[in-house]
């Protein structure tokens, strides 16, 4: 099932548009035919309406690579589409414990302990967490054979209309963000 986002709510819906125009985003330019559109920041596919009013299009069946704290919250934003989600770590299931409660009640299929490359191929998204080495040789493998291969901030732009400032780097980033909110509050 897509979800139709609109201003940050989610919402299941069915919508029938026509669409074809070209727009300036943030400097990159975009093009829309029909009904899809590749958003150039973000490689989530995106299927375009009026209004404001977006599809963002996800595969059914999504493989979450890492369950600390941000594959916990990729599950559960996961499953509240009704996705079949997948999660693999390295980690043994007894030192994810942690993790593993806060997805009670979460329909998921688990593998812990080492990386199975079959479950690498058998999907068509895989959502790697900050942790994650994005150049394993199964990911690689996977990005080489056509599988979509994102990170959850990647996942979460797709989802996200609001104006984002990402502050990033090795050092600074707290005096960084205390900088940028005092800019923001002026």
């Amino acid at each position: 099932m897509d979800y139709l986002h609109y201003a940050g709510a989610f919402c299941p819906d069915n919508v029938e548009v026509e669409v074809s125009f070209e727009a300036l985003v943030s400097g990159s330019r975009i093009q829309v035919t029909g009904y899809r559109l590749q958003d150039p920041i973000c490689s989530m596919e995106r299927e375009a309406c009026y209004g404001g009013w977006f599809y963002v299009t996800l595969p059914n069946d999504i493989l979450i690579v890492g369950l600390g704290m941000t594959g916990v919250a990729t599950a559960r934003f996961l499953a509240k589409m009704g996705k079949k989600i997948t999660i693999v770590d390295e980690k043994p299931e007894t030192d994810l414990s942690a993790s593993l409660k806060a997805l009670e009640g979460i329909r998921f299929t688990g593998r812990f302990g080492s990386h199975k490359r079959d479950d690498f191929l058998a999907h068509s998204l895989i959502v790697i967490s900050p942790g994650v080495d994005s150049e394993l040789p199964y990911v690689r493998e996977a990005k080489e054979k056509g599988i979509k291969v994102i990170g959850e901030m990647e996942l979460a732009y797709a989802f996200i209309e609001e104006p984002i400032i990402a502050i990033t780097g090795t050092n600074g980033k707290t005096t960084t963000t205390e900088l940028v909110e005092k800019m923001l509050n002026h």
